[in-house]
């Protein structure tokens, strides 16, 4: 068990070393770690610190991409660290800006059974139009309301809110564990 958590530390950190090579990027922000709620806040408060100069519009949108894409790390990463008590998902995030676009990307291990449902339901958020979207939306909150568990639906708003389709990505990295990364792209204008 130790050592597919190894694998997925040093996954990750070559992930960064490969990513802090392309300068082509300008990256607005990145952090790898645990997501609890003192660390999210203070990335909270950077966003809208380095948002606050430009894109004023835009810093809600990104913000709520952000809320989505850490609580997904937070409640499915299979590397986690107890943090006042409670265990907290370990991932990476994040931002780069291009001129007409910004890149939030969110990477996390995962087992296998749920790199394989991410992916899936990644398809099939692809394949929906905005009001298919708003329509499964409604569907899963209905569920959520009749199960009282998570409906899922993190995905399905990052999907409405940035207009775009999510890129998914699983790479198996140990005997049962995967590295999942998820990319979202938010339209500038």
């Amino acid at each position: 068990m130790g050592e597919q958590k190894k694998t997925s530390i040093d996954h990750t950190i070559a992930e960064i070393q490969d990513f802090g090579e392309n300068k082509d990027r300008k990256v607005q922000f990145s952090y790898l770690g645990a997501f609890d709620e003192e660390n999210l806040m203070i990335i909270n408060q950077y966003i809208e610190f380095a948002q606050s100069v430009n894109l004023i519009s835009k810093r809600t949108d990104l913000f709520r991409i952000f809320v989505e894409l850490t609580q997904n790390i937070s409640q499915n990463s299979t590397l986690t660290k107890e943090i006042a008590g409670k265990q907290v998902g370990c991932g990476k995030l994040t931002i780069i800006e291009y001129d007409t676009v910004f890149l939030i990307v969110a990477g996390n291990p995962a087992n296998e059974a749920d790199a394989k449902e991410l992916e899936k339901r990644g398809k099939e958020i692809n394949g929906k139009s905005q009001e298919e979207l708003r329509e499964y939306k409604r569907i899963k909150m209905r569920e959520l309301i009749k199960k009282s568990e998570n409906g899922n639906i993190g995905l399905i708003k990052t999907a409405m809110i940035s207009n775009n389709e999510l890129d998914i990505v699983s790479k198996k990295v140990g005997e049962d564990e995967y590295y999942v990364s998820i990319t979202v792209k938010l339209n500038k204008d």
